[in-house]
């Protein structure tokens, strides 16, 4: 509200401004046209001798009443305009106040509850609750590395707690307040998910992914077979019998499986995560594989993928 105000009292200043300007330049017209009308003849007194008729210098003309009339109200004339041009930045100051001081909702609804009052500092904490049929809206919390690759748009998959689908979702926010109360700034990124799943709650926990890149017809493995390392991950690949680690370079990153643009030929044997398989003893050998196979595949972040170590 205030905000709203400031530029309705901006607006009211510069409307004055702007009259009391074309007042001037109407006045200033006026006297204008009035100081080039012709002086009426004068008659002058016979004189025993003529004096040829003297012609006043531009200095002379200049000093008239006339001429510094006109002078004054050219100045007059720039103060008003600088005034309106001052009243009109204010406004513009004002506007923008107003803007910043709307808040949108990322979906249509009913606003539930107000975690603000009037007058208290506003922090990342603050939440608007709005309700609204259908839709939802999961908050994710980044780091500053990864906030750098979103953008309002950006597309996301999302699985909510307890069900094995994911469903389509777009960022609609990001906040440029961190929360430092894990040791490291973490933004929280609003995404909005138009069909969510029936069993979604409020306030149940979900995973999101965030499509960064997509890459078709490449050569992938499953994320169980990848080992990250600090140049980029390591695939096991068994070779006549023997099982040998090689280095490979990764590319879009997936829930499932990751694209491979380096180190590995389509046909390849790599070794597998068996989840489901007893821990190895100091004599056992690895266990599974599963050839490379290329196809469609889309990626993001959310984490690590399932199965990275």
């Amino acid at each position: 509200m205030a905000a709203l105000q400031a530029a309705q009292e901006a607006q009211q200043r510069a409307a004055a401004d702007q009259q009391a300007l074309q007042e001037a330049i109407t006045a200033l017209a006026e006297l204008l046209a009035a100081a080039e009308e012709p002086d009426a003849p004068q008659e002058e007194p016979d004189t025993s001798q003529e004096e040829p008729p003297s012609t006043p210098s531009p200095s002379e003309g200049e000093q008239g009443p006339g001429g510094a009339s006109a002078l004054s109200d050219a100045a007059q004339l720039a103060e008003d305009q600088a005034a309106v041009s001052e009243a009109e930045l204010r406004v513009l100051e004002a506007e923008h106040a107003l803007a910043a001081a709307t808040i949108v909702a990322p979906i249509a609804g009913t606003v539930a509850a107000v975690d603000v009052t009037t007058g208290a500092a506003a922090d990342s904490s603050a939440t608007i609750t709005v309700v609204a049929p259908g839709a939802i809206t999961v908050t994710a919390e980044v780091s500053e590395s990864e906030l750098r690759s979103l953008a309002v748009g950006t597309a996301a998959k999302v699985r909510a707690a307890g069900t094995a689908e994911s469903v389509s979702g777009e960022v609609v926010s990001i906040g440029l307040i961190p929360d430092t109360s894990s040791g490291s700034a973490r933004y929280p990124v609003v995404v909005g998910v138009a069909e969510p799943p029936a069993n979604a709650a409020g306030g149940a926990s979900a995973d999101v992914s965030f499509l960064l890149g997509e890459a078709t017809e490449v050569l992938t493995v499953p994320n169980s077979a990848i080992t990250l390392t600090a140049d980029g991950g390591t695939v096991r690949v068994l070779t006549g019998g023997e099982v040998e680690t090689t280095p490979v370079t990764l590319g879009v990153v997936g829930s499932e499986r990751t694209e491979i643009l380096d180190g590995l030929s389509a046909g390849d044997l790599v070794v597998l995560a068996d989840l489901g398989a007893d821990l190895p003893t100091s004599d056992a050998g690895p266990t599974g594989g599963g050839p490379i196979r290329g196809g469609d595949f889309t990626g993001g972040f959310g984490g690590p993928p399932p199965g990275f170590g």
